[in-house]
């Protein structure tokens, strides 16, 4: 068994239509050391053999084989040989020995310091060996190629031109260095000088055309070696990874910034998702319409020639009402006295006239059965009459009223009974008794009556044009109960209240229930307002999940974009890396590592950013919609799990940056290690 040996190798580059073959069917063999020259006139294909036996690039057919194993079998892991270039492919802005230690590091072998050490006293370059090579001559710069090289003790050592760039002294200084290396282990170099093969080489190879045409290459079967164990090291890893970093600091910032208000907008979202719905429930009961419903009766008729039909609403009766309501406790079911005290009316304010206002009946206005919390100035009426009323606070700030205020409103109604006529005269002064609060969203300015007060007025009106069968004096009451229920005077509808408000929450699922119903309505004013805030607040919710997603997307873009900039600007860098014996992983943890570290920072920032601003965008939107803690972002506990949000936002962005920028580094490990250490 051979160390190193080669059969039927061929390499072919396609040239438009044709196929040109740099290298056609080689047959060779290597000892396991010496030093021999591959040897040939430009052009003769001697660089690419090299490249090949050392890896930097993949034949087109044939094998290349190391103590019996295809080099470029997957399963062929050694790291057998280092590289010495022609232009030293040396790490910049990196000393002698950080150049020289990084081969080891990579590796993740033991005893650095010392193992450097040494190899740069191999050299001769022990003095300079805190020097960045940035400063350091050609010759030097070649010896510090070739310490990196040995300094890992590899089997095979792979020069390609070392001396093509040097001055004679120095040129003869790293040939002795080679040959000296050739006495441990297995040397194979590409060279021009003649001279030198014969002065310093072991055997030669010489090539013409593709195509071996003379060798004198010793053969000597290999012993097996001992391997030499790697360990894992990561270290190296953070070197190039801060590099990075402080290179694109410019950029890094940009994206530092754009993730900061990518992951603002997402926890925004999120504590808008968390936190509007308890709002919301919280301010669906500051009404004192919250209590309040209409229940009537549907009934569908055809238009006679018409492909039209049209729904006439009546009221139930009792039991039909009973029935649609049974399970749910302490609601009555009261007239609807809108014909006669309408809920808009034209009013004067001390006097002074008005436009209409929304005047809205509340069962008991001393709100002892709910909303007395609402109350924000004066007081509640200890009573109910129509001589108290309170008003909402749009309704102060938009007539400019005031506690103590009168309010003086009129109407006439006029019913009618068998030809004969009579006018309802109502006429009210209302003292602004208190204001409450409520939730402002579709809210309008109100004024809240007693309905017990408005309703022992009208029961009580005597009628004096209208007469009913054996009452001498009727009332209003008596002419009511003689209606039937399609009766406009009925205004055909049950007024309901509820005098618990512990059971909204079942007339809440009543009104749903029949929200699609075509034989019965059922309405409440705060169950629609509250349902045209949840419907903006879908919308408004899309709203943000698009922003996001676009917020995202950019966010990603950019990551991948400052990763694969980083990748090709640097693609020597990571040619060389290769060259040491760097994996694909090891490239994209470097690479991407660095996105991945700007998002843990953005994640980071955004976590602490966020809290001023749901501070901020809190106070916004109690503004524009009159709730408190829309937004509730749930740092401390989520789905009952503590700090589960925080948590997985810094584990989310550590992941979503190496995702992100880990795809166009996949796509580019196809790089040419050959081609792109060439380039100068």
């Amino acid at each position: 068994m051979y160390l190193l040996s080669v059969r039927h190798l061929s390499k072919a580059f396609p040239q438009g239509e044709r196929t040109f073959y740099a290298l056609s069917n080689i047959d060779l063999a290597f000892p396991e050391r010496g030093l021999f020259a591959i040897v040939g006139k430009s052009g003769s294909g001697k660089s690419t053999l090299l490249n090949l036996l050392s890896r930097l690039d993949k034949p087109s057919a044939g094998y290349i084989r190391f103590k019996g194993e295809d080099i470029f079998s997957p399963s062929f892991k050694k790291h057998y040989a280092a590289n010495v270039f022609q232009h030293y492919q040396l790490l910049d802005k990196m000393s002698s020995f950080d150049n020289v230690a990084m081969a080891l590091k990579i590796l993740g072998r033991h005893g650095i310091r010392k193992k450097t050490n040494e190899a740069l006293r191999k050299v001769g370059l022990d003095r300079l060996k805190e020097k960045n090579v940035d400063v350091l001559s050609g010759g030097e710069k070649q010896r510090v190629a070739i310490a990196r090289a040995i300094v890992s003790d590899p089997e095979i050592l792979f020069a390609d031109e070392p001396t093509g760039a040097l001055d004679e002294n120095n040129a003869e200084t790293v040939m002795k260095i080679l040959s000296q290396e050739g006495k441990r282990r297995l040397v194979i170099l590409v060279t021009h000088n003649e001279e030198y093969v014969h002065r310093y080489c072991d055997g030669y190879v010489r090539l013409k055309g593709g195509k071996i045409v003379e060798r004198k290459i010793p053969i000597k079967k290999a012993k097996e070696s001992k391997s030499t164990k790697a360990g894992h090291g990561l270290g190296w890893r953070k070197t190039f990874l801060w590099r990075n970093l402080k290179g694109n600091f410019a950029k890094n910032l940009i994206c530092l910034f754009a993730g900061i208000l990518g992951f603002s907008a997402l926890l925004l979202s999120l504590g808008f998702y968390s936190g509007q719905g308890k709002a919301l429930e919280k301010q669906k009961r500051r009404s004192l319409l919250y209590q309040t419903s209409y229940l009537y009766e549907q009934d569908r008729f055809e238009v006679e020639n018409s492909p039209l039909s049209l729904l006439r609403q009546i009221r139930p009766s009792m039991q039909t009402a009973l029935d649609l309501t049974e399970g749910i406790k302490g609601l009555t079911f009261e007239t609807d006295y809108s014909f006669f005290f309408p809920g808009s009316l034209s009013f004067k304010l001390d006097e002074v006239s008005q436009d209409p206002v929304r005047f809205a009946p509340v069962y008991d206005l001393t709100l002892k059965e709910g909303g007395g919390d609402l109350l924000i100035q004066g007081k509640l009426p200890r009573a109910n009459t129509m001589g108290e009323c309170l008003v909402n606070e749009e309704f102060i700030s938009f007539y400019q009223g005031e506690v103590g205020d009168l309010i003086e409103v009129s109407n006439i109604a006029s019913i009618e009974k068998d030809g004969a006529k009579e006018d309802i005269i109502l006429d009210f002064e209302m003292k602004i008794s208190g204001v409450v609060k409520e939730f402002s969203f579709l809210n309008s300015p109100r004024v809240y009556y007693s309905y017990q007060a408005l309703e022992s007025q009208l029961q009580s009106y005597p009628l004096d044009n209208i007469g009913i069968a054996g009452l001498i004096r009727p009332r209003l009451g008596d002419f009511l109960s003689l209606l039937s229920p399609s009766s406009s005077y009925l205004n055909y509808r049950y007024l309901v209240f509820a005098h618990d408000p512990s059971e909204m929450e079942k007339v809440y699922d009543l009104i749903r229930r029949y929200e699609d119903d075509r034989n019965y309505g059922f309405e409440n004013e705060t169950y629609t307002v509250a349902s045209s805030f949840e419907a903006l607040s879908s919308t408004f919710m899309s709203a943000l999940a698009m922003m996001v997603g676009l917020a995202a997307g950019s966010l990603a873009i950019i990551l991948a974009m400052m990763a694969f900039s980083t990748y090709v600007k640097k693609k020597k860098e990571v040619a060389i890396l290769y060259v040491l014996g760097a994996k694909q992983e090891d490239m994209t943890l470097i690479y991407a590592g660095e996105a991945s570290f700007i998002c843990f920072l953005s994640a980071l920032g955004a976590l602490l950013v966020s809290i001023p601003l749901q501070g901020f965008a809190n106070r916004f939107l109690e503004g524009r919609f009159g709730m408190d803690k829309m937004i509730e972002i749930p740092y401390t506990e989520l789905f009952g799990v503590p700090y589960l949000l925080i948590a997985l936002t810094l584990v989310g962005a550590v992941v979503f940056g190496l995702l992100v920028a880990s795809i166009p580094l996949v796509f580019s490990h196809h790089i040419s290690l050959a081609e792109v250490l060439r380039d100068e």
